[in-house]
């Protein structure tokens, strides 16, 4: 199971180091220390179930802990606040991971004992403590030890604090709870049930299904302790440590990954390369025409449509790699390099016209003196005219007719040419702003990819834990 969970966070520093030039640190660093500290605790695992022992002043968490001890090892009274510093009651003989942990979790004050060599109680500061560093202790201490005994006050089972600052955040731990009802000889007789079935409503309500509850007398004012030994029978059953503690980390990497993958990062794909082929095409035809304000205008859009739909850290990267200047640039770059600037030479007239001008020309002059001498002559003119007209009409129509022709075949050839161009312009336009952007987005989906491997690896985490 250890190489489970070990498999979990190296697949969650996969994603955190594929996330890192994506994800803001200020939302990305927070997930990195979580898994840090998996990694880390996992490095303290033994066979000692870490218990915290916590509640509000006057709770009896001392006495519980001095009762559970059969001697005192924990100072307990009725000043506010009594605890100060965590103190842990351990084993005699403590594994080596053990002492780290505490160690880490700056547990300096500790009682050795061979009471019950598979179990460590820190008896932590009270929850609603006025000294602000000792809320802050609790509040740190409480994620990572592998169980929470959690000493109510049956006076107070209902304080807002206990379950608004404490239960409810941390209710997806409810699986390393305990709930201990401490303080019942001072109940009337008969009504302890209807209050443990009040504190189990209460408890589901803040998301807690199915609380374990164990109600004990650890000092009363008259004989032994009271159901002591229930809850050392309950801690025992608990005390698979290593189903315990895994079940703590996997569900704390399973609180950071639907931290991480509920950023936009992770929201699936862009469509990147059917809108990118489309909006690079359309400004390689703009530029191929000369339009080079439109191609800009059309890539720098489709930038900000790309941006928009990535979202979070992604847009924020695309606009920092590719800014308007570079699409502007690449424009230029593409609209130089391709030579959309230069326009083919005008078509020439067919190699038959310019003789058949002159002939009618020539024909046209002849026809004139023919005419004319007709007329001294006093000959008929119909024939001279006739022959004057038509060559007249025949150098007319093909100048017009070349002159169409020429302009229709110029336009088909700067068609041609434009069509042409468009190819090597959309290669350019892809060499020097898609590459930027696939870069980006390639990224993304490599964050992405690796959140689907995490969210494998921690389903056969938790298969093989059975949750879920």
């Amino acid at each position: 199971m250890r190489s489970d969970l070990l498999a979990a966070v190296d697949a969650f520093d996969r994603v955190i180091a594929a996330a890192r030039e994506l994800i803001d640190p200020a939302v990305l660093d927070p997930v990195a220390t979580t898994v840090r500290q998996v990694r880390e605790r996992a490095g303290y695992l033994g066979d000692t179930l870490v218990a915290a022992v916590a509640g509000g002043t006057g709770s009896g968490k001392s006495s519980l802990i001095n009762a559970l001890a059969g001697e005192e090892v924990a100072r307990s009274g009725g000043m506010r606040p009594t605890t100060g510093k965590p103190l842990g009651w351990i084993p005699a003989n403590p594994e080596p991971g053990l002492v780290r942990l505490l160690d880490d979790l700056g547990v300096e004050e500790r009682v050795g004992q061979d009471l019950h060599p598979w179990l460590a109680l820190l008896d932590l500061p009270d929850t609603d403590s006025v000294v602000a560093d000792h809320r802050h202790t609790v509040e740190a201490l409480l994620p990572r030890v592998d169980l929470v005994l959690w000493v109510i006050d049956p006076e107070k089972y209902q304080d807002r604090v206990l379950h608004s600052r404490y239960l409810q955040p941390l209710a997806a731990y409810h699986r390393q709870f305990v709930f201990v009802l401490n303080q019942i000889d001072r109940l009337a007789p008969g009504t302890v049930d209807d209050l443990v079935s009040d504190l189990r409503q209460t408890l589901v309500a803040d998301g807690i299904p199915e609380p374990t509850i164990v109600t004990v007398a650890a000092d009363p004012d008259v004989g032994p302790p009271i159901g002591i030994d229930d809850l050392v029978a309950v801690l025992e059953d608990k005390a698979d440590v290593k189903e315990v503690v895994y079940g703590k980390l996997a569900t704390d990497l399973r609180e950071a990954a639907k931290t991480l993958t509920s950023l936009p990062e992770f929201s699936g794909g862009t469509g990147f390369e059917a809108s990118w082929n489309e909006a690079r095409d359309e400004a390689a035809r703009l530029l191929a025409s000369g339009d080079r304000r439109r191609a800009v205008a059309r890539l720098d859009g489709f930038v900000d449509s790309v941006a928009g739909q990535a979202g979070g850290g992604v847009a924020a990267v695309i606009r920092q790699e590719v800014t308007p200047d570079s699409v502007a640039e690449a424009v230029e770059v593409a609209y130089e390099a391709s030579g959309a600037y230069r326009t083919p030479a005008p078509v020439p007239a067919p190699g038959w016209a310019r003789p058949v001008r002159w002939v009618a020309l020539v024909a046209a002059v002849a026809a004139v003196v023919w005419g004319i001498d007709s007329l001294r002559a006093g000959r008929d003119l119909l024939w001279p005219v006739v022959v004057t007209l038509l060559s007249v009409a025949v150098w007319a129509g093909v100048g017009v007719w070349v002159s169409s022709y020429r302009s229709r075949a110029t336009r088909r050839l700067l068609a041609q040419h434009r069509e042409e161009l468009i190819e090597p312009i959309a290669r350019l336009l892809d060499t020097h702003l898609g590459k930027r952007l696939r870069g980006v987005l390639r990224r993304r989906a490599g964050a992405t990819a690796a959140a689907t491997e995490l969210d494998l690896a921690l389903a056969e985490l938790e298969r093989r834990l059975g949750v879920g």
